[in-house]
């Protein structure tokens, strides 16, 4: 059973980490990345599933195509302002991918009236493309944190967020190799050494001579599976550039903005006030912004600050699945889903609102977020 270390040396420029707030809930800017080296603390020569690992997050720039399935068994609530979050993590969702580049590439979710879309063709930039709305969106500065996409459930991305969150202390084994969308891949399993996360086994296949991960799987402490993705069909190498040029149709109605949803807006325009610990956890290093990460490997957690009115309609739509507590300096509901969980944490002294989510325990998230209410640091919108 070997270890590994993951070691980002571009950390500030990419996504990675997917933890609830950070993977299956919200993306936030990387912990860890591509640039990854893996190391063994046993020798020189990495052992084959560190070695796979590496190859899996170093394959950003694999060209590809293809159609691929996800299924989510994370039952959040339907909060409107949340788009269809809760659709994407606890249904099952087809897409079809064309990626050429890291920033090149399109996805398209298939739906029962057709499909979206969404493009990248610029580093920060991203179209999204609905055709039963004859609508065309375009968001730039997409570099901080925001709600999850289409994209984000992808088993390269996934699994390259999800290893990217992989800590020292985790143990890397071995898969049976698998035969997928025409390929042999060949299996890793990262087990958590924490006892904080939620996460039992996080189990990646990879294509071994791209490092293309052709599928991955979550599971929680008791085996179940909260999270599956995999390629049905796959065609490695360049797709068209036709399969990547945005439409222009006409009579499109087109609309632009710089924050995609509430999260990405929380986090380019809250307060920058959180303290540098929660809960007995630091804030995790990186990029100064609204939002925060707390912990480390996958027992992370991020706080997103909130403004009164949406606090308001996620607190009543935690009503409807659990119990709202009055705590000290004000109210809290906190929501355990499978693998992941979540609370909202609203102020009655004026001190604002949060939304603390992560792969970790409810007592840790609990915690977090009482600390919150009473550490006068913590601030939000004016």
């Amino acid at each position: 059973m070997a270890r590994v270390s993951v070691v980002s040396g571009s950390a500030r420029r990419r996504w990675a980490a997917v933890v609830a707030g950070t993977a299956l809930v919200l993306s936030v800017p990387a912990l860890a990345d591509a640039a990854s080296s893996v190391l063994t603390r046993t020798g020189s020569q990495a052992p084959s599933p560190a070695a796979l690992l590496r190859r899996a997050l170093d394959s950003h720039d694999v060209a590809h195509s293809g159609l691929a399935e996800s299924r989510g068994t994370l039952g959040l609530p339907d909060v409107r302002r949340f788009g269809d979050v809760a659709a994407l993590l606890g249904s099952t969702t087809r897409a079809r991918v064309w990626w050429q580049a890291p920033d090149h590439w399109r996805v398209a979710r298939m739906i029962s009236s057709g499909e979206q879309d969404v493009y990248s063709y610029a580093p920060g930039t991203i179209v999204t493309w609905d055709y039963e709305r004859n609508l065309q969106r375009t968001t730039t500065r997409n570099d901080g944190t925001r709600l999850p996409r289409v994209d984000d459930l992808l088993p390269p991305q996934a699994a390259r967020r999800l290893l990217g969150s992989a800590d020292p202390a985790d143990a890397v084994t071995g898969l049976p190799s698998r035969h997928l969308a025409g390929h042999e891949a060949d299996g890793l399993r990262v087990t958590p050494a924490s006892a904080q996360t939620t996460i039992g086994t996080v189990d990646v296949w990879v294509e071994p001579r791209s490092g293309l991960p052709l599928a991955v799987r979550v599971t929680d402490r008791r085996g179940v599976v909260a999270f599956d993705s995999a390629f049905l069909d796959l065609e490695i190498g360049a797709p068209a550039a036709a399969d990547l040029a945005i439409p222009s149709p006409p009579g499109a109605r087109l609309e632009s903005g710089e924050a995609p949803d509430l999260v990405a807006l929380a986090d380019r325009y809250a307060r920058r006030g959180l303290p540098s610990s929660v809960a007995g956890e630091s804030r995790t290093p990186g990029v100064l912004r609204g939002t925060a990460t707390y912990g480390r490997g996958f027992a992370r957690f991020v706080v997103v600050p909130l403004p009164g009115g949406p606090a308001g309609d996620i607190l009543d739509a935690a009503r409807l699945r659990t119990k709202v507590q009055d705590v000290t300096g004000g109210q809290l509901a906190v929501l355990a889903s499978g693998v992941v969980t979540a609370a909202i944490v609203v102020s009655s002294a004026g001190q604002g609102a949060f939304l603390v989510a992560g792969l970790v325990s409810p007592q840790l998230v609990q915690a977090a977020a009482k600390d919150l209410l009473t550490d006068p640091s913590a601030v939000t919108f004016s």
